[in-house]
């Protein structure tokens, strides 16, 4: 199990939110399972709202287990299910026990076996047998770089959730949406999903005096406005303008540029963060984000017109 316990992350304007997972917690608490979309652009804040969610949940006494999608990992079958859930072949208990064996193909006689769907029905066995022990939060953070048999195995368990005390959180951007990932919006209905949006200009403000230690002055104001309500955004460049001696707070407790060097726009103070690589590296990377999410070696060799061994 990896409990999560921390709940220090900063979380501004998203109370409404919080309040719909705390609800749902407490339903898990009471024996009626749910299961939850939690959706959004990248920075927008669904990491942070969940891990906070999953905080209140420890300290209602829930077991909580997290694991998250990685875009390299996508070859690797039910990675997220087996982070989030300790499968490793040093685990004690007989269930995962097997299903590392399974996934080693260790227990499987016979040719042509489908080693993962197998261990799938264990894993789901695993989640039914967890929340037996008690209410439990199962979170898949980053859905959409999760491979297609941890996706099939969300949606088993979406499916079977009003049977367990379990809240089951999938946490994903808009894009890529693969066909298995359309379809949990089929399974999961309007009422358990939640769609992050940008934050609202006051709770803009409230991050950026949180961040900045003062109350934003006019000209800080109008940087961060520039963000469009992205709480990533904000924090990268509040972090570039520190890093930068280009921020004050004055004996009012009001926080302003000091003029030195400040940057004119949200992307120049991000730009700040790449300074260390060379401008050729730089270059590569303006190009791969005009490519956009996905992209071959191939595009990116055309657009900017350097070799593969170059670019590698």
């Amino acid at each position: 199990m990896r409990p999560l316990t921390d709940g220090t992350e900063l979380l501004v304007g998203r109370d409404s939110e919080l309040s719909w997972l705390v609800a749902w917690i407490r339903e898990v608490g009471a024996g009626r399972g749910v299961a939850v979309l939690v959706d959004g652009e990248p920075g927008i804040g669904k990491s942070a709202l969940v891990r906070t969610a999953c905080a209140a949940a420890t300290d209602a006494g829930c077991q909580v287990y997290w694991g998250a999608g990685d875009e390299l990992g996508q070859a690797l079958p039910l990675l997220p299910l087996l982070d989030a859930l300790r499968i490793t072949p040093a685990a004690r208990d007989p269930r995962r026990v097997a299903i590392s064996k399974l996934l080693r193909g260790g227990a499987v006689v016979g040719k042509g076996a489908d080693l993962a769907a197998r261990a799938a029905e264990q894993l789901i066995a695993l989640v039914d047998e967890l929340s037996q022990d008690g209410p439990a939060v199962l979170v898949v953070d980053e859905l959409q770089w999760a491979d297609r048999t941890t996706v099939a195995v969300w949606s088993r368990l979406a499916r079977a959730v009003r049977q367990l005390p379990l809240l089951l959180i999938g946490v994903l951007r808009p894009i890529p949406r693969r066909d298995d990932l359309r379809s949990l919006f089929r399974i999961v209905g309007p009422g358990e999903r939640l769609r992050l949006g940008r934050l609202a200009e006051p709770a803009v403000l409230e991050l950026v005096a949180e961040l900045a230690g003062g109350k934003p002055g006019a000209e800080l104001a109008r940087l961060a406005a520039g963000a469009a309500g992205n709480p990533l955004y904000l924090t990268e460049l509040l972090d570039a303008l520190t890093r930068s001696s280009c921020l004050q707070v004055d004996p009012a407790g009001i926080a302003e540029l000091t003029g030195a060097a400040t940057p004119d726009s949200l992307p120049e103070a991000i730009a700040d963060r790449l300074g260390f690589l060379p401008e050729p590296a730089r270059g590569v990377l303006r190009a791969a984000a005009l490519l956009g999410v996905g992209f071959s070696v191939a595009d990116l060799v055309t657009v900017t017109n350097t070799p593969v061994a170059d670019l590698l």
